[in-house]
Parts: C-alpha cells; sequence; structure tokens
C-alpha cells in the first residue's frame, strides 16, 4: 500500500527551547582526545565508523540533563535515555548498537567556552544515556511523490526533503529509522511518535 502523505513519518527533532533564550548551543559537549580531529565521527555510517577504545565521555548543564531525554550535543549524535529507547523498543524491534555515554552535568553560569576546556567535579550521569547507531538504512523513498532536492555528486541522494513519501513496507516501519537516500535524519513512525509522547519523553519535537 502506498500513502503519499507527510503523517506517513515524522522527522526526529531535539526540542532546543530550553536554551534559545540563554548564550548556549548545545546541551552537552563530546570530551575531545588527541586523535580527535584526524579519528572522525561519522556516527551515522556503521561501516565506516568505529567507537573508540577509550570510550567518549560528554559534559553537559546539569539542567538539561536532568530534564531531557535527548540531549542536544555538539556531534549530532542520537544520544538518548535508556528510558526513551525502550519506550521505541516496546513498539517494535529494530537493528541497532548502542554504548552507554557517561555524562558530567555542570551548573548553568558555567560557559560553553569552559565546558569545553575539559572541567571536572560535575554531577555524574554514568548509567542513564546511550549512543544510538542504526544499523540500516531503509530503501523506501517514493521518487515520484516527494519533494526534494537531489544530492550534489550522487542523483542516487537526496541533499533536502520539502515533502516526504515513503513506500511503507508490508509490515510496517520500525519505530525510529534512516532512509538510504539520505542517512542523516532520523525519523520515527507514528507509532513510534505516539508512544514517546505516551511516555512523556523529553527533549523531541516531531517534524
Amino acid at each position: 500500500m502506498l500513502i503519499t502523505t507527510t503523517k506517513q513519518a515524522y522527522k526526529l527533532m531535539h526540542d532546543a527551547i530550553h536554551i534559545e533564550d540563554t548564550s548556549r548551543d548545545y546541551d552537552a559537549y563530546i570530551v575531545q582526545w588527541p586523535e580527535f580531529l584526524d579519528y572522525g565521527l561519522n556516527f551515522t555510517d556503521p561501516d565506516d565508523f568505529e567507537y573508540p577504545i577509550h570510550g567518549v565521555k560528554f559534559q553537559g548543564y546539569e539542567s538539561s540533563l536532568s530534564d531531557t531525554d535527548y540531549p542536544y550535543n555538539d556531534v549530532r549524535w542520537p544520544i538518548m535515555s535508556k528510558r526513551m529507547l525502550n519506550t521505541l523498543f516496546e513498539v517494535k524491534e529494530f537493528p541497532h548498537r548502542t554504548w552507554d555515554i557517561p555524562f558530567l552535568g555542570f551548573p548553568d553560569n558555567v560557559s560553553d567556552v569552559m565546558l569545553e576546556q575539559k572541567l571536572s567535579g560535575g554531577i555524574r550521569h554514568d548509567n542513564e544515556f546511550v549512543a544510538v547507531q542504526l544499523l540500516e538504512e531503509l530503501d523506501i523513498f517514493d521518487w515520484e511523490n516527494s519533494v526534494y532536492e537531489e544530492g550534489y555528486v550522487d542523483s542516487d541522494t537526496v541533499s533536502s526533503i520539502r515533502k516526504l513519501a515513503l513506500h511503507t513496507p508490508d509490515d510496517g516501519l520500525p519505530p525510529i529509522f534512516r532512509l538510504k537516500v539520505n542517512s542523516v535524519p532520523l525519523f520515527v513512525s507514528p507509532e513510534g511518535r505516539a508512544a514517546l509522547e505516551a511516555a512523556n519523553i523529553k527533549g523531541i519535537r516531531f517534524v
């Protein structure tokens, strides 16, 4: 069955309204290591990305970390609370990897620049958040009924999507997914959105 309305799926975004009236750019920042710039952080591509052997840490603002399930971070990783991940699992399982992500939370009066200087002594959040890497990209983009701009290099990709239409699989969409034509945005199914809203998952919005 082919449905061509935008209600087939929703783009999953961070709700950053809580930092719009502050000087902050993000809820959290990755703690860089010496090889950080050479290492690469292509987290959306499981074939190219290897998790650093020493692990990864983030630090951010305590007011956000204690009141969000989806912290907005400077490397745009899909980091979510285990409660948010379990809510998605309750809808349907999906191929993925996860890594525990420890956070240090600091007061709001700490500046972004100070956070980037690797502060210590904050409130630890060691077993609350995971980075979620999806292991498949769905080839379900409806080229005929979508409105989009082609990729700059590859005509089999799209650089932006203004209207999204999908060929919905017979067994339905996973609750969270990426598209093969553009692996950057995360999407959720209507059932995924309903579950997240029913669970009062914080820090998210849907487009």
